[in-house]
């Protein structure tokens, strides 16, 4: 009876055990599907808040006190920045970011909250580097993900976002670059194309790169090489209108270089591969030596001149060039090893060195970069965001040296050693495989599991069990209706999805034929204006000809006295001058590099131009006074009369009734320098970047109400930087203007 009783208990104990079981397994589906429910409000709710307007508030659950914020006027319309001080704490950052990123961070977080009051820009610069922290080093998506919206959150201040549209587009960049990384390239191509909408309304040219970049990025996560080759090419192009003398936009340039390179070597064209991880060499030697000011430059020099020797090794290796490949991957070794730059790159250089090796047979060598490999592995533990991600990489690292070891054992002879690696190997490469797909729960177990279930529930049949399974039924309902929601509520995001897109497409095509349609206008304007000048110049031809024709009899008479034989030679010139002006407008098609080249005595030409300008001047009392030295240039003598003409035409223009004009020339080594100085008007600081341009801004009326067509200086340049030469001016508003023209001088 004892037995039978015992027997009982441990029934009902072994049921209620059962019950609880499987009422913790339902509540943690429920748990399962609720979480997921709040990642997609959470989700809807982040796509919300693009479009927020001040005033307006909503809920986002678990950043409720942080989208609270973003969506409401700042109370300070200041806006303080504090530049300088965090330009010190970011140049610190990084020195500290070369060693361990994790103190570069909290070096950071405390800077940060030593700071009394920062601005919205000090907090910008803070949230985009958390946002590349979380999504670079640590690869933890979700936090990339606030920060990115955090960031985001301060461009809700209508000013702040004013005087910050490049940084507003960056937000909408690097925002994409999360969902870019979490694989939703729909919601990635959104915010890439709200950012390059933002940048464009900059005008910075240089900003262009990083849209571009991005687009390649996705194609070459996507392994579309050949398309993400024209997106990288974009991007190094458009990086050439950035600063030269910011480091950052240097080492773009040649990241971009080693992009190309790599998607050519993925598709099998070694050659065009090679062409530019050479390329990208020479670009770094070039440019990167004047970038050697810090540590942290210096180091990234040097990891990127190893990065880009191990993938030229790796596709002279395939083109069986063996002994340029060892010597690239050797460079490579020695360059990271050298201070430690990239540890893990120089390890992995190491393996790829002695599988080339051992596919020459070269046993010894591949034992001993093998053994240089294990000695690296055992003494640095290298760099890594945290210590699960230094164990997967240490793991990785270790998996690749067993490979190797294996082989070279095998191909050695040492046929008992070589098995052991195997096993070894594979122990290890069975153990990584279990850690990125974990094990599932066995069927069979299961099943077991629920027919017991299903025995103890036809055992005992009492109103309490029937009453939580009841319950445990109703709630796996609502968990079925939540399932359901969710897969409708994710449908008709999709279906918005390709409508925006589909939107957006259209609106491109049709920016496209608006450019289109305005490059035709303007060519056929340009060639009705070309049709025009040549009928003008065709017209003027007749009556010019018939003044040098009639200067030159009255020169031939003889009869004239010599300042009146000075003057009609001086006409006879000036209508020979305008004769060729005249042929060259009539001849738009050809270039000044059509003309023939002949040695010009510039001093003979400078002072011809001041005989014939200084008639002018005597019209407004004023002197020209001229200092020459014998010197000759090769170029074309008519246009450099032409330049001449036009600098002291407007020093006559511009300047006062009486005042004195100084035209020098002075020769320092081969170069020769013509100044023309005035005391005139002078040129206003809002003028001076645009008075090479050809546009009616530039047109200012003369002292005594000359008129201006603002076309003088813009075909000067042209014929001076045409000869090699610079042109430039130095000016005081109400006190005078200086010309300064260079130009070689003939050897």
């Amino acid at each position: 009876m004892e037995l039978r009783n015992s027997a009982k208990k441990l029934a009902v104990d072994d049921q209620i055990a059962n019950f609880f079981a499987l009422f913790l397994n339902s509540t943690f589906l429920i748990l399962n599907l609720f979480r997921n429910f709040i990642s997609v409000l959470n989700e809807t709710m982040t796509r919300m808040s693009l479009f927020c307007r001040p005033n307006t508030y909503y809920l986002q659950p678990l950043l409720f006190v942080s989208f609270f914020y973003s969506c409401t006027t700042a109370p300070d319309d200041n806006l303080p920045e504090h530049k300088r001080y965090f330009d010190a704490i970011f140049l610190k950052k990084d020195t500290i970011e070369h060693i361990n990123v994790d103190s570069a961070v909290n070096f950071m977080d405390s800077a940060y909250r030593a700071f009394r009051n920062p601005g919205p820009a000090d907090m910008f610069r803070r949230y985009d580097y958390l946002r590349w922290y979380y999504l670079i080093p640590k690869h933890d998506l979700q936090l990339a993900m606030q920060y990115a919206d955090s960031t985001l959150s301060l461009f809700r201040n209508e000013k702040f976002r004013q005087h910050h549209i490049r940084e507003y587009g960056s937000a909408l960049l690097s925002k994409g670059d999360v969902y870019r990384d979490q694989g939703k390239y729909s919601e990635a191509y959104l915010f890439y194309y709200q950012g390059w909408q933002a940048i464009q309304t900059t005008g910075d040219s240089c900003s262009y790169k990083d849209y571009s970049r991005r687009l390649g990025m996705i194609y070459y996560k996507q392994e579309k090489y050949v398309k993400a080759i024209p997106y990288f090419e974009k991007s190094f192009g458009e990086a050439q209108h950035c600063d030269p003398d910011v480091f950052l936009n240097y080492y773009f340039q040649q990241e971009m270089l080693d992009n190309i390179g790599l998607c050519y070597e993925y598709e099998g064209n070694y050659a065009s591969a090679q062409l530019y991880y050479d390329s990208a060499l020479r670009f770094i030697n070039a440019t990167g030596s004047k970038f050697n000011t810090s540590q942290f430059q210096i180091s990234k020099n040097e990891a990127a001149k190893a990065v880009v020797h191990s993938n030229l090794g790796n596709i002279l290796a395939k083109q069986h060039l063996f002994d340029a490949a060892e010597a690239a991957y050797k460079e490579g070794i020695r360059i990271n090893l050298k201070e430690q730059y990239e540890i893990r790159d120089a390890q992995k250089t190491m393996a790829r060195m002695a599988q080339l090796y051992l596919s020459q047979n070269r046993l010894r060598d591949a034992g001993k970069i093998l053994g240089e490999m294990r000695s690296s592995m055992d003494k640095v533990p290298g760099p890594a965001a945290d210590e699960q991600a230094r164990k997967v990489r240490s793991d990785e690292i270790e998996l690749l040296w067993r490979r190797m070891e294996w082989q070279y054992l095998d191909q050695s002879g040492q046929t008992a050693a070589a098995f052991n690696m195997l096993k070894s190997f594979n122990q290890l490469n069975d153990s990584l495989i279990n850690l990125n797909n974990p094990v599932l729960p066995d069927a069979s177990d299961e099943i077991e599991h629920i027919s017991r279930e299903f025995h103890l529930s036809g055992v005992e049949k009492d109103n309490a069990l029937k009453t939580s399974y009841l319950i445990i039924l109703s709630i796996l309902f609502i968990g079925f209706v939540l399932v359901t929601w969710m897969i409708w509520h994710n449908w008709r995001k999709s279906r918005k999805h390709l409508a925006a897109l589909k939107l957006l497409n259209q609106q491109v095509l049709m920016e496209h034929e608006n450019v289109r349609q305005g490059l035709k206008a303007l060519e056929q304007s340009q060639k009705d204006n070309s049709r025009i000048l040549k009928i003008v110049a065709h017209d003027l031809r007749s009556p010019i000809g018939a003044i040098q024709s009639l200067a030159e009899l009255m020169l031939a008479s003889r009869q004239l006295a010599d300042r009146d034989a000075e003057l009609i030679d001086l006409i006879r010139s000036s209508s020979a001058d305008a004769l060729i002006l005249i042929s060259d407008l009539m001849t738009l098609d050809r270039g000044i590099a059509d003309v023939e080249k002949e040695t010009v005595e510039l001093h003979t030409v400078l002072k011809n131009c001041v005989d014939i300008q200084q008639v002018l001047a005597n019209e407004k009392k004023q002197e020209i006074t001229l200092e020459t030295v014998p010197v000759a240039v090769t170029g074309y003598r008519e246009k450099l009369w032409r330049v001449f003409s036009n600098v002291i035409g407007n020093a006559i223009k511009f300047s006062p009734q009486g005042s004195v004009i100084l035209v020098r020339m002075n020769c320092e080594e081969a170069v020769v320098t013509v100044s023309v100085e005035d005391h005139g008007i002078g040129i206003p600081e809002n003028l001076q970047s645009k008075v090479y341009t050809p546009s009616s801004a530039t047109k200012r009326a003369g002292t005594e109400g000359e008129e201006s067509f603002g076309l003088g200086l813009s075909i000067s340049r042209q014929i001076v930087e045409a000869h090699g030469g610079k042109i430039w001016f130095e000016s005081t508003e109400g006190k005078g203007t200086t010309f300064f023209i260079t130009l070689n001088i003939a050897a």
